[in-house]
């Protein structure tokens, strides 16, 4: 499972629901980034009784070297560290296995195996707004499976790693739930094969149509690529 939204929320009440269904009981976990409606649903999976979480996957919460007690981003990025820390305290509690990974590394899920790419923002920029946005979202662990030649970018983007590795891309999530991305950015997926993208929200209307995801899922259409977006009571 890879991020599980936010605690006894819908999304994630829909995942646990299906993983008990499926039988799917012993599970691993990745959490992409420090943010709460990203990890605090790895929690509930944690705390369910029915599930066992073998192996949990995390960036080290001391990568963040920008949280502190100085600015207000700094103070907001020290809080999404703290999270993130007793986070995987209570992984370690559960009795589930810690690997802090980062950019280079692999995760291997079963059958199949994640190269990881990170790029951790070094300063804070008016996109953080006082509450560290972009310093923990771009910072987001990116997930990319060779094997089916997709990638997973949490709160991200990507592309910057998509076109410095010369990844093929046939599909991709759209991060930020489906608000982070640029032209640019966009033309990047596509120069590499990119030909659909899932946005994982709760917006209404089609993928890319609303205010929020007309950035990122919308950027992705107007180049030619099918948004998709999941919607968790269907």
């Amino acid at each position: 499972v890879i991020d599980n939204y936010c605690r006894n929320s819908v999304p994630a009440n829909t995942v646990v629901d299906y993983l008990i269904k499926s039988g799917l009981t012993t599970i691993d976990f990745v959490g992409t980034h420090a943010h709460y409606d990203h990890i605090s649903g790895g929690i509930q999976l944690l705390d369910d009784s029915r599930i066992t979480v073998e192996n949990v996957y995390c960036y080290d919460p001391e990568t963040l070297k920008l949280a502190g007690s100085g600015s207000a981003n700094a103070r907001s990025a020290n809080e999404d560290k703290e999270y993130l820390k007793a986070f995987i305290r209570k992984a370690k509690d559960k009795g589930a296995k810690v690997h802090l990974v980062d950019d280079g590394d692999k995760i291997t899920c079963g059958e199949m195996v994640f190269d990881v790419f990170r790029i951790q923002p070094t300063k804070f920029t008016s996109l953080d707004q006082g509450q560290a946005y972009a310093y923990i979202n771009d910072g987001s662990l990116c997930l990319y499976s060779e094997q089916v030649y997709y990638m997973m970018v949490g709160d991200a983007n990507g592309a910057e790693s998509v076109d410095d590795y010369n990844l093929i891309v046939k599909g991709c999530e759209v991060g930020h739930h489906g608000n982070n991305g640029t032209r640019s950015e966009a033309k990047i997926f596509i120069s590499h094969g990119c030909v659909f993208a899932i946005q994982c929200n709760n917006e209404k209307g089609e993928a890319g149509s609303c205010e929020f995801t007309r950035y990122g899922s919308g950027r992705m259409k107007e180049q030619g690529v099918t948004p998709w977006q999941l919607d968790a009571k269907r």
